[in-house]
């Protein structure tokens, strides 16, 4: 059966998470293949209605007059320009949180070491619910 499923998608890669909140580790498969580029809308995001940069992006930018359609188009690109540093230094943040997370799970489990782990999942966690707002 998995001989099959890979002969299908060969350039497919697996990878084993970290047991985050429980004691099984998670797989995770990504089918890699010709990726192709299309051009995207805008979408907004409602994460962003968290951030007071958010408001002060759209009124920065709104103020500075112009047709309506002006408008909408310069907050589009300065709200998407925003997001993106936003969430790479998110993403950031996530892999150096994982990362500690594998050397904390190798170390000997001291009170401060299961502190620190409790307080960088409780940070993991803050975020993943942050990013649940996305896909609602």
């Amino acid at each position: 059966m998995f001989s099959s499923l890979f002969s299908t998608y060969s350039e497919s890669i697996v990878y084993h998470e970290l047991p985050i909140e429980s004691d099984h580790s998670p797989l995770r498969l990504e089918f890699e293949g010709p990726k192709r580029k299309a051009k995207k809308s805008f979408r907004f995001d409602a994460r962003w209605l968290q951030s007071e940069e958010c408001y002060e992006i759209v009124n920065r930018n709104w103020d500075e007059g112009g047709l309506c359609q002006d408008r909408m188009t310069k907050c589009e690109k300065e709200l998407e320009k925003w997001a993106k540093q936003m969430y790479l230094d998110q993403n950031k943040i996530v892999c150096e949180i994982q990362k500690r997370i594998e050397e904390i799970l190798l170390m000997e489990q001291t009170q401060d070491i299961i502190d620190e782990e409790k307080s960088i999942m409780n940070e993991l966690v803050a975020i993943w619910k942050d990013e649940e707002l996305f896909w609602r």
